[in-house]
């Protein structure tokens, strides 16, 4: 008996034209970039279908405490770069806020110079190693002031393994989520795989993004190939487009 050999396909080659959530930005966080690299990626987003960018440097409290009116001039010196490019996508500033008491003090204040995205959203982010204590809360006061909290890389949270009850609570409470490309591949384990395909599963996800730190990071990103099931669960929720995803090779 002939079996079909299950076809895999390149993110490359998958329609992608959002990336919610990336480290471009120079001297501002652990991002690889200067801005000739920064450059350089943008033109490499572009040529894979690319069409905008979200740059969301980190702000976390004792390692990264840049205060926000920081990012405006390196963010004006990255478009400035940019502009002999041919063709560039479009570049939206924001921010990747940890979940910590320095960030629900500030959310609970009223959080009147936040980092903002595409009709209020807001990125936020864990640690991979415990559970932010004030994440429910923050996500909370951040509904209060109309903003949609969008919670980075959730598959990267290997604590809420089986935990299908923590991601259905922060969906009512109104938090989106945001998919890293890189999880794919599968890198981080079975418990980041599961989480991931659960999100699929139940169309949880609202956005991908590379994460990217470097442009080498980029290039290893779009060659990661999938499978047909997951290609369709990606089409299915919206994250991506691949007209061919079911037909055999």
């Amino acid at each position: 008996m002939w079996f079909k050999r299950k076809r895999e396909i390149a993110l490359r080659d998958l329609l992608i034209e959002y990336d919610f959530h990336t480290h471009l930005l120079p001297k501002v966080d652990d991002g690889k970039f200067t801005y000739i690299t920064a450059s350089e990626t943008i033109s490499a987003s572009c040529n894979c279908g690319i069409k905008k960018i979200n740059v969301t440097p980190h702000v976390i409290t004792g390692l990264y405490d840049n205060p926000v009116n920081k990012f405006r001039p390196y963010f004006e010196e990255l478009k400035k770069a940019c502009s002999l490019l041919e063709s560039k996508p479009e570049l939206r500033l924001g921010a990747e806020y940890m979940c910590d008491d320095s960030f629900l003090k500030f959310v609970e204040e009223g959080a009147d110079d936040i980092f903002a995205l595409d009709d209020k959203r807001v990125l936020i982010e864990m640690s991979y190693f415990a559970q932010s204590p004030q994440v429910f809360d923050i996500v909370f006061h951040l509904a209060l002031l109309g903003y949609t909290p969008v919670l980075a890389h959730p598959e990267r949270y290997p604590y809420w393994v089986f935990m299908e009850n923590e991601f259905e609570r922060l969906n009512e409470m109104g938090c989106e989520f945001q998919m890293n490309l890189l999880s794919l591949s599968g890198v981080y384990g079975k418990e980041s795989l599961w989480i991931l395909n659960y999100l699929l599963d139940n169309s949880l996800y609202s956005y991908v993004g590379t994460d990217m730190h470097s442009l080498q990071q980029l290039e290893l990103i779009f060659d990661i190939k999938i499978g047909e099931k997951l290609v369709e669960k990606g089409v299915k929720s919206g994250l991506w487009k691949y007209n061919n995803c079911c037909n055999s090779a």
